[in-house]
């Protein structure tokens, strides 16, 4: 998957950097293309080359089927919880499957007790770019996308960038990604692109604007 990925993602922009099955990329390899590829495009664009990589991996008509097969309910949100939780461990590391009351439309009633949240302990993905505008553009837009619109299954992405956590919420549908607070977060103090944002300052972030890399917000 980190070959696959790495590889995808350098072909969709145009990166010259590829790696073969005998000289695999590692996964700083995998973050150094995130980055070269966060140089080459704006926010929407590289949210689009994620996104095109995650269809790439479909046959022409998985969107459908994947809809017959899953439609919008408590077992379904569950199960796509569950093989997420195994699914992508690689990219994000360690997480845990909780059972909340979780918000929804489609239900009828408001929301709906189930097990579908995927939680994050620490997110390996943005602990090691240290960015949130990556973390943004390329994982959350993309996989929001991905699953609402594609699939038809909701999933609200939220990634806390004060512990690294992150949560993937099947069963609710997100807000517009121009009013979602993710797009407020400021750089990280740690971020690799820190030199390019006068903003990274090393305070607590509270007075500090939103990270240069995330699409504008209309919050």
């Amino acid at each position: 998957m980190l070959w696959l990925f790495t590889n995808k993602m350098a072909d969709s922009l145009q990166i010259e950097k590829k790696y073969t099955m005998n000289e695999p990329p590692s996964y700083d390899d995998f973050v150094d293309t995130s980055f070269a590829a966060m140089a080459r495009a704006g926010p929407k664009e590289q949210s689009q080359a994620s996104l095109d990589i995650m269809l790439s991996m479909l046959p022409p008509d998985g969107p459908a089927v994947f809809r017959k097969l899953f439609p919008v309910a408590k077992w379904s949100c569950e199960l796509n919880a569950a093989i997420t939780k195994w699914v992508f461990a690689w990219m994000v590391g360690p997480m845990t499957l909780e059972e909340r009351d979780v918000p929804n439309e489609w239900s009828g009633e408001g929301s709906t007790r189930m097990k579908s949240v995927v939680v994050i302990e620490k997110c390996r993905y943005l602990e090691e770019s240290g960015c949130t505008g990556m973390c943004v553009n390329l994982c959350k837009a993309s996989t929001q996308t991905f699953f609402n619109d594609h699939f038809g299954l909701p999933l609200t992405v939220k990634p806390n960038h004060e512990d690294m956590s992150c949560e993937f919420i099947f069963g609710q549908e997100p807000p517009p990604l121009e009013q979602d607070e993710a797009l407020l977060f400021p750089c990280r103090v740690d971020c690799k692109t820190a030199r390019n944002c006068s903003g990274a300052d090393g305070s607590d972030g509270a007075s500090l604007p939103p990270c240069h890399k995330l699409p504008a917000s209309n919050l």
